[in-house]
């Protein structure tokens, strides 16, 4: 089963999402910071795919170097922010988004993922 952690110091984009994708059966973990997801990463607990805000962005680049295997990172933005960091992202969302238009873009990420 594919394993979706969501990276945010934003309780309601956290939770609202972990609630929407729980409700399409995909599992789903919160975390407020990249070193929280980190600690709780083992043999059961993989990340299929890694939802973040800009901010964690680089510290969850760099993780994702050290997991096994390609994971699919989506950075949720302000629009103030600068792309350029952004840029290795496999999908940008710039805010103001909807949860539901965050729940279908994993979606359509998970698709190659083996569940």
């Amino acid at each position: 089963m594919a394993t979706v952690f969501v990276i945010s110091s934003d309780w309601m984009l956290r939770s609202g999402l972990r609630a929407e994708l729980r409700e399409q059966g995909i599992e789903t973990l919160g975390f407020a910071t990249v070193g929280d997801a980190a600690q709780a990463v083992d043999a059961e607990h993989r990340p299929s795919m890694i939802v973040v805000e800009a901010s964690e962005y680089p510290l969850a680049a760099r993780w994702r170097a050290r997991l096994h295997g390609h994971t699919p990172i989506l950075v949720v933005a302000s629009a103030l922010e600068p792309t350029p960091k952004l840029e290795n992202a496999d999908q940008l969302l710039t805010r103001p988004v909807r949860i539901g238009d965050v729940a279908a873009k994993i979606q359509s990420l998970l698709k190659g993922i083996p569940a």
